[in-house]
């Protein structure tokens, strides 16, 4: 017997899913599905539509059960903060690269994207603003820093994760900030 769910039904858990390593195939949600498809090819009732349907939406809910079990992680809440808290680490480990965006991140937790914003959005917030700010604040201490003073503003751009500096400036106007360049004279005259 096959039983095919709809894609609807396993959207959320399909990244979860690739990572997947082993299936159990004797766990009691297993036994019972099996009991449950045995019962019903024995069954000599005449099926209703309203049976059919039932049956139905019960063995995709066993199928997602059996597919979530599976999982090699635990699937996050929508008000998980730990998982905010490990996105925010991936981010600030890699902030100074470029090539690593949000997609990166939610791979990494094995969610996906739409997932990662939901939790974020719980908590006020978006995981690329987050990232942008990350890098704004590197791009802030490397521009107070006088070790970088001979940096030109494209470097530090390059340098925090920007892939140009008018994108660095695109993100410290979207954070109320000074240009870099202002900023860079401003921290000049009052040393």
């Amino acid at each position: 017997m096959a039983v095919w769910l709809p894609w609807s039904s396993v959207r959320e858990i399909e990244p979860v899913m690739r990572a997947a390593t082993r299936v159990e195939t004797n766990s009691p949600l297993i036994r019972a599905a099996w009991s449950f498809l045995a019962s019903l090819l024995t069954e000599q009732s005449d099926p209703t539509l309203y049976s059919d349907y039932l049956v139905e939406r019960l063995l995709v809910e066993m199928v997602f059960g059996m597919l979530v079990e599976t999982a090699p992680t635990p699937l996050p809440g929508p008000n998980d903060t730990a998982m905010i808290a490990r996105a925010r680490t991936l981010m600030l480990m890699n902030r100074s690269d470029p090539s690593f965006t949000v997609q990166a991140v939610s791979k990494a937790l094995h969610l996906s994207l739409r997932q990662l914003q939901r939790v974020f959005a719980a908590a006020g917030s978006s995981p690329a603003a987050e990232l942008r700010m990350l890098r704004v604040d590197l791009a802030c201490e490397l521009i107070r820093d006088e070790d970088y003073a001979g940096m030109g503003v494209l470097d530090i751009a390059l340098h925090s994760g920007f892939r140009n500096s008018s994108g660095m400036r695109r993100a410290f106007a979207a954070a109320g900030l000074a240009t870099p360049g202002r900023m860079r004279a401003e921290g000049t005259s009052s040393r």
